[in-house]
């Protein structure tokens, strides 16, 4: 079947929900082979049409990583893409698939940090979330947690909240105290943000 029919692109629709019904048909009937044809048109010429496919190679990724998880090596071409939706619709991918290959995304570090500082924002949230989901991992833990605070106490009041929160997931005792104090000698935050960050420093105060 032609699948690439229907995507955003060739059904007139200018929203994303012809590729998000699509990637929902390919996981509901377990489409196989419409990821392999998806996927060939990540390079197309049309820039919409390939802004389309990693769409829904993402959106897949989201509901069955381990669908897209033969094309790691794609999304990691991609990052190197001149096309901007192409690196960020990528990096969303990789960190779809991070949990069940981190060793690939250890392997590919120097360019997930490559993405992280050089990328646009929607690249660098989706960067440090892949990080973060492999430093779950214990394996990878340890060479990580340094880098994921370091980032953190750095991090601009509006995204601190997400990634305080994502980092909270994963930190364990012998980091706490860094963690702790990174949230509370945030300044400038909201007055949600503020509550949800008492929260957390909270919680991992009681369990310290």
């Amino acid at each position: 079947m032609n699948y690439i029919k229907e995507i955003s692109f060739y059904m007139n629709d200018r929203s994303e929900d012809s590729n998000k019904k699509l990637a929902s048909r390919i996981v509901d009937e377990n489409l196989n082979d419409a990821v392999n044809e998806i996927a060939t048109y990540l390079f197309d010429k049309n820039k919409t049409i390939a802004s389309d496919c990693i769409a829904v190679l993402y959106h897949v990724g989201y509901e069955k990583p381990e669908m897209i998880y033969k094309l790691t090596e794609v999304f990691f071409n991609l990052l190197s893409n001149r096309n901007n939706r192409m690196v960020w619709g990528a990096m969303i991918a990789l960190t779809t698939i991070s949990t069940i290959a981190p060793k690939e995304i250890h392997s590919n570090i120097e360019k997930i940090y490559k993405a992280f500082n050089e990328g646009s924002l929607i690249t660098q949230i989706w960067a440090y979330k892949s990080i973060v989901n492999i430093s779950s991992n214990p394996s990878y833990y340890d060479i990580y947690i340094d880098f994921l605070l370091d980032v953190l106490e750095k991090t601009r009041p509006v995204d601190f909240t997400k990634r305080a929160t994502l980092v909270g997931e994963i930190v364990r005792d012998n980091n706490k105290k860094r963690y702790l104090t990174i949230l509370e000698e945030k300044e400038d935050l909201s007055k949600s943000s503020s509550r949800i960050i008492q929260k957390l420093i909270d919680v991992n105060k009681k369990n310290l």
